[in-house]
This record gives structure tokens, sequence and C-alpha cells, in this order.
């Protein structure tokens, strides 16, 4: 006799389901990956990491124009997803491959099963 589908849930372990959320994300990760090269500030002068692999997704529809002294500068706030060994840090600068700047104001500290960085789009 087939289990329900609302029985079958239930019996699926909760670690599971998330490795399974896991794999789909690491599936459209692997399909629109870019390789990029991070720029990190060290001590006054600046490095540049080897390349790596990254998917960049936007969480907000539009961004913002901040301005100060007549100077402007749009800002979009997007994730920068990667495998476990993603080399990033805060204030690390990279451009993707459309020539864009992304400065990384946080990275999530849980990196059991992919790297999270949080950054913003600079135009």
């Amino acid at each position: 006799m087939p289990l329900s589908t609302t029985r079958a849930k239930s019996l699926i372990d909760p670690r599971v389901d998330n490795f399974l959320k896991v794999a789909v994300d690491d599936i459209l990760i692997s399909e629109f990956a870019q390789s990029v090269v991070i720029r990190r500030a060290t001590g006054g002068t600046e490095s540049t990491l080897p390349a790596q692999t990254v998917f960049i997704s936007r969480f907000e529809p539009t961004g913002q124009v901040d301005n100060s002294l007549g100077a402007d500068q749009a800002v979009l706030l997007v994730y920068i997803i990667g495998n476990t060994t993603l080399d990033i840090k805060a204030k690390d600068r990279l451009n993707d491959k459309e020539g864009l700047l992304y400065e990384v104001m946080h990275v999530r500290p849980n990196r059991q099963f992919q790297t999270v960085a949080e950054a913003f789009l600079v135009q």
C-alpha cells in the first residue's frame, strides 16, 4: 500500500531534506556560475587571488542611489555563493563577467555546505 504524500514527507529526515536543497543549489550554481578574480586589500597593498567559481544572485529587484557632495553611486545588494573552499572576506572586491564591481560586506559564518557572502554592486 503506497504512503500518502503527507505521510511520506513526515518520514523524510530534515537533514536529508537540507542535503537535497543544497544539491539543487549546487546544480543551479554550476549552471550559472562564473569565474571571478577577487582583489583583497592587506596592509595598504592590494593582492589578487586566483580565479574562483561563484554564482552571483540579486536579492533586491532594484538598487538605490547614494550621493554625497555631488558624487553618485548606485548600490544593489547581492549574494555571492560558492563552494565551502571559496576564499572571500569582508571588504574584498571583484568584477563579474560583465565588468560590474562588487564589494563584500559580510560572509556568513556557516560554511558546512556552501559559502555565502553578502555584497553590494557599486556602479
